[in-house]
């Protein structure tokens, strides 16, 4: 992609709108706002706002957060990237290059981006992945996180779920089941450790004809499951957080499912 041309120009807040069909960033946008008003007000603008010119009104497609942000500090004017003749597609590609290195973006941004990337690469992965500086297979299970419907995905915005518990879900049932699956183990408050570790391990180990209420049952009657406190070589431990970072599994969720695993051969042998 060659970069538009642009100028540099103070533009007044009342002419600034959002471009909100190419922006990536659409999950969270409000998170740490009152911080990032006050730093704002304080020390200026560190980064000029990215926005396509379009008469007397200018579009911002990166740069929403530090909008919105103005918004609240009271900013009569903002620095602005202006670009007078810009394609959606070349708009989008630029509001993903600013986003990746700022913020870490949520997993539905990340997956619209690989999307994105894809189709501007003409579906050649690698280069999705290298753009993305993530691993092929943490690519794969961005790409994997577009096929979730709204609501789960905002179950993991809303930090109810991790994604690869919403992932397996989603995997496992029919669209339905898995929204209340995902429901019942998101209603489980995060400090009911146990708890939650006791549904989503049966909620793994259930059939994907099980009801929901099947599900609840069985992990009820696990009550009398064993805590195990695991200790790892720092060698084995690294590899073990390198591995949860390719498949954005979560590390204990990761380690647990390879015991469980090793378990289940030996079951079978015996």
């Amino acid at each position: 992609m060659t970069t538009p041309t642009y100028s540099v120009e103070m533009i007044p807040l009342h002419k600034l709108e959002m471009w909100d069909e190419v922006n990536v960033r659409k999950y969270n946008v409000d998170e740490n706002l009152d911080e990032l008003a006050s730093n704002i007000k304080q020390n200026g603008i560190q980064m000029p706002l990215l926005v396509a010119q379009n008469d007397s009104k200018y579009r911002v497609f990166s740069g929403q957060r530090r909008l919105k942000a103005c918004i609240k500090a009271e900013i009569l004017e903002v620095p602005c990237r202006v670009f007078t003749d810009i394609t959606k597609e070349n708009a989008r590609i630029l509001s993903l290059s600013e986003n990746l290195y700022r913020l870490e973006m949520e997993p539905g941004d990340m997956s619209d981006a690989c999307n994105l990337l894809l189709h501007h690469f003409d579906g050649n992965k690698q280069r999705v992945a290298d753009a993305l500086g993530v691993s092929l297979p943490t690519m794969y299970n961005y790409l994997g996180y577009t096929a979730l419907p709204p609501e789960i995905k905002a179950m993991v915005g809303g930090g109810k779920l991790t994604r690869s518990q919403a992932l397996a879900i989603f995997r496992k049932f029919d669209s339905d089941k898995a929204k209340s699956v995902c429901e019942a183990l998101g209603q489980i408050p995060n400090t009911k450790r146990r708890a939650r570790q006791l549904l989503y391990n049966t909620i793994q180990n259930a059939s994907k004809n099980d009801s929901l209420e099947q599900i609840q049952n069985t992990a009820e009657k696990s009550e009398d499951m064993v805590r195990y406190v695991l200790f790892l070589p720092k060698s084995k431990s690294d590899t073990l957080e390198k591995l949860a970072g390719n498949t954005l599994i979560d590390k204990e969720e990761l380690a647990l499912d390879f015991l469980l695993q090793q378990i289940k051969q030996y079951e079978r042998r015996l």
